[in-house]
Formats: C-alpha cells, structure tokens, sequence
C-alpha cells in the first residue's frame, strides 16, 4: 500500500525541506481504493499509520488528515466518507472537504446535511469551489454552511457582497498561485495580482498554499518568495499570510 509511505514521506519531507510544523494532507479514500477493490478502512489506516510515524519521528511536527467528499458520488458514497471521518477521528481525520469538476447534475446543497454534522462534531470543513463556472454554489455554501474555509474560492473578487460575506464570516480562502497559473485560471502574474489583491483589499481572509507540491514542483516558500518577486505581495502582508494559515487550521 503506497498511502502509508506517501503520507510518511511527504510530512518528514515538508519539515525537513520547508521547516512546516503544521501539516494538514487531505485526500479521497475512495479514489484510492480501484474502484472498490481495497476497504476504504484499510486506506484510511494506512494513511493513519503514516501520519502517526511522522509524528513519532519528528515530535515538533503536528500533523492532521482531511478526507474529500466528491462531486462524482452520490450521496450514499459521499455519507460513507464522513462516516469513516467520525470513526477515526481520534486518529487524527480532522476536517472533510469537497473536490471534483461543477457539474449541472451535482447539487452541493444535498450534501449540506453532512458539513453542517461535520462542524457539530468538531470538524473543520472546507470546500473546493469558487475556482471554477458561477458563483452560485459558492455563494449558497457560505450562506447556508458558513464553513471554516473556501478551497481557491478566488472568483469571489467578482461579487462585493460575496467578499463582505466572506470578510464577516472570517472565512479564510486558500490560495494556491503556482496552481493557478499552471491551470490557466490565471494568465499572467498581473492578472493574479489584480485578482488577489481585490480580495484583500475586501478584507478576505488569505493564506497560501501549494496544492499539489510535487506535480507543480512547488514548496510553501517558493510560494511565498513569488508572491514577493513578481510583486503581488508585499513582505509584511506574506507575514499576514502566515499567520493567518495558523489560525485557520484544523489542527487544535
């Protein structure tokens, strides 16, 4: 099972690499799992495993895991998720989230019921949206859930009231710039810094984010040293930044 020593590898490479003592890894259990062949148990300990050896190895590092929900489930499938999230909590599951392409046939607001429990129960939650289409879905998350944090969420520069919302809320959005550029939602650094900074001047609550590391060849601090280069940031708001990535975290 290659999950264990992924999970393992990628927080004692984060410390070492970047010094990142707070680490939070999300992933979808059934995507891993070939189409039903593995026990989403089974997958979920396996990244349990690998998480609690990092811990034990690297003592200053606090580390948690998210799993996703998907917009190409059903209900059932995305119930069973958040289902195994509760189960093993204690071992550190500490948030749920949603990824996948928006599609017309996927109503987020069927899978409401579940971030609402999630949040009862002390989960943080979070959601990809925002990043893609309208601002529909976005909008009804924020007002109806009221989630900790918006997965890129970015397109919330376009709707003043959507950014208020979000400012009031204290609803924090995870940027990920490297990512943005290499998708092509961005086609310049200067449409990203329009962008960006329309949302801060707002008052939304950022932080910066790699994404996905390894496919982008990115780490947090090349992030953040071209956030400062090519002039989207300045040095005390990156500061700001990180801090707020801090208080945002799942991880009490």
């Amino acid at each position: 099972m290659a999950v264990e020593p992924a999970v393992h590898g990628t927080l004692g490479g984060a410390y070492r690499n970047s010094n990142i003592i707070l680490h939070e890894l999300r992933f979808c259990p059934a995507k891993r799992n070939r189409g039903g062949e593995r026990d989403l148990d089974y997958i979920i300990l396996a990244a349990v495993r690998g998480l609690e050896k990092a811990v034990m190895e690297y003592p200053e590092i606090k580390a948690g895991l998210i799993l996703m929900l998907d917009r190409d489930f059903d209900y059932k499938l995305n119930r069973i998720i958040y289902e195994k999230a509760k189960k093993y909590k204690a071992r550190g599951i500490i948030g749920i989230d949603l990824a996948g392409s928006q599609r017309e046939s996927f109503k987020f607001e069927e899978l409401f019921d579940i971030f609402i429990d999630a949040q009862k129960n002390g989960f943080g939650v979070t959601a990809h949206t925002g990043e893609e289409g309208d601002l529909a879905e976005m909008k009804l998350f924020v007002r109806k859930v009221k989630p900790h944090r918006i997965g890129h969420g970015f397109l919330a520069w376009q709707d003043k009231n959507l950014m208020q919302e979000l400012a009031d809320n204290n609803i924090y959005l995870e940027l990920c710039p490297t990512s943005n550029l290499f998708v092509g939602h961005f086609k310049s650094y200067v449409e990203m810094k329009k962008i960006y900074n329309t949302l801060y001047q707002a008052g939304v609550k950022l932080t910066i984010n790699t994404d996905g590391p390894e496919f982008y060849n990115t780490n947090l601090q090349k992030e953040l040293k071209s956030l400062i280069k090519n002039n989207i940031f300045l040095e005390k708001e990156i500061e700001e930044f990180i801090q707020n990535g801090f208080e945002a975290s799942f991880l009490r």
